[in-house]
């Protein structure tokens, strides 16, 4: 019977994706060089196991020099391992990113308008009493109708003002009741190509 004798196994040194080498190929280390910074701290956790000839960091943690010099490890960890301070911190940046993207999409326009359509529109529609140039042609009417080209009196009308006005009618916004309602023949497409091309007679 032979014996056959073999060389004792080097362990194996798996380097975290990501970590410095150095942190790997030097033991245990107490200092280690980074990137960015100079000396960082390892986990005990991470030290016991470079003494035993493997360099290993705790799973689904990531670890990361700061500017100050010192390792830390981000909250990438998983809940399960999260303190209750940072689920409720990651709870909140979720909170405040909902509502920041929310108010962008409040802010930014929904639609294009046709300017071209909303003016035949308009001339179809409203310039019986309002005027081709919506200064006014139904002189009869009390109280008057509004001078659309006044750019003073337009601005304080928000939109959805002006498209509850062409929608639902004069009395809707307690205005002069004899406009009436378009939405019967109106989409909300064209009363918004509307809404559009009477901003533009208060900026001639």
């Amino acid at each position: 019977m032979v014996v056959v004798a073999t060389a004792p196994r080097a362990p194996i040194s798996q380097t975290p994706r990501g970590a410095p080498p150095d942190l790997c190929d030097k033991g245990p280390p107490e200092k280690a060089r980074h990137h960015r910074t100079g000396a960082a701290q390892v986990s005990r956790q991470a030290r016991a196991r470079a003494a035993r000839g493997s360099c290993h960091f705790p799973s689904n943690r990531i670890y990361f020099a700061s500017r100050r010099g010192h390792m830390s490890h981000v909250a990438s960890r998983g809940t399960a391992t999260m303190t209750s301070r940072e689920r409720g911190a990651v709870a909140l940046a979720l909170f405040v990113v909902f509502f920041a993207l929310a108010a962008v999409a409040r802010a930014a326009p929904a639609r294009s308008h046709d300017l071209t359509r909303g003016k035949v529109l308009f001339l179809q529609y409203c310039s019986g009493c309002h005027g081709e140039d919506g200064r006014g042609e139904a002189k009869t009417f009390r109280p008057n109708v509004g001078n659309l080209s006044v750019k003073e009196l337009m601005d304080q009308l928000s939109d959805e003002y002006l498209f509850a006005a062409i929608q639902k009618g004069g009395a809707a916004v307690g205005k002069n009741a004899a406009m009436p309602a378009w939405s019967t023949r109106l989409g909300d497409d064209e009363i918004w190509d509307i809404v559009a091309f009477v901003r533009t007679l208060s900026h001639r």
